[in-house]
């Protein structure tokens, strides 16, 4: 039994120290873009995390956030940043805890601009932070942690709602609090990516659109504002138009209602 305890603790102890320095051992040389830290992971052949010498540039990881980031209420991280994609937010080492550290009590949203592994332990000292909202109709693959009350709920596009199967808002899943955005900006061209989803929030019922993203862009055409409908009639008024009231079922479960906006496209002059 002694000999047990003994290999028991000799085996958390190599778990302990693999945490420790086995995560790549690398020298984290931390870099700032707008509102955000970062730093560039390194791979090896086997897909493990290694110090820049031994592996190759794979991707971005964010860390936390500027000392402009810090006093901002909405935070965008984008798909790119040196031109490498974004694929991590925070990291959860075991028994270490998480690295990475959002400090901010002014934060209430943060919008990610592609799928992403989202470790919520890293908004732990962002005590006023209400949703995250990512331009992906993935929801099953996000690691999510809930502890230190960072269990917060995260929108995703409506690609997989069914309309007439399906009256709520949510993704059913009793592991995760995955919900679908209900304001959707459409890229209304053909051949683009994520779907025709230019981008995405989530806005409560009756109320304005508070957050408006930047133009899209689109070679050889200007874009001229977002509209109600894919024929851009009645533009969008961010001042005065309103998100539909709130409904509810039978049950008294709230009804999921979509506002689609879409952008309005004009050929530039040859």
């Amino acid at each position: 039994m002694k000999i047990i305890k003994k290999l028991f603790t000799l085996f958390l102890l190599i778990i302990f120290v693999i945490s420790l320095f086995g995560c790549g051992c690398k020298k984290i040389e931390r870099k700032v873009y707008g509102d955000l830290v970062y730093d560039v992971v390194y791979l090896n052949d086997e897909g493990h995390e290694v110090i820049a010498a031994k592996g190759k540039p794979s991707f971005v990881r964010i860390y936390g956030l500027s000392e402009e980031g810090q006093q901002k209420e909405v935070i965008v991280v984008p798909k790119m940043i040196d031109g490498y994609e974004v694929k991590e937010i925070g990291k959860n080492v075991p028994f270490l805890g998480w690295k990475g550290n959002w400090v901010n009590e002014k934060l209430v949203k943060v919008f990610c601009l592609s799928y992403m592994n989202i470790d919520t332990g890293s908004f732990k000292n962002a005590p006023n932070i209400k949703k995250i909202i990512v331009l992906s109709s993935e929801k099953n693959q996000f690691k999510y942690q809930s502890f230190w009350g960072s269990n917060l709920p995260v929108y995703i596009t409506s690609k997989e709602y069914d309309n007439n199967h399906n009256n709520t808002s949510y993704v059913y899943d009793e592991n995760l609090l995955i919900y679908y955005a209900n304001v959707s900006f459409m890229w209304n061209c053909d051949d683009v990516e994520n779907d025709g989803y230019y981008w995405i929030d989530d806005c409560d019922y009756g109320e304005k659109i508070e957050y408006i993203p930047e133009n899209p862009e689109r070679n050889g055409y200007m874009f001229d504002g977002w509209y109600k409908e894919p024929e851009c009639i009645n533009r969008w008024d961010f001042d005065a138009d309103t998100l539909p009231k709130v409904k509810y079922n039978d049950d008294e479960e709230e009804i999921y209602q979509e506002t689609k906006l879409y952008a309005k496209w004009i050929a530039k002059e040859l």
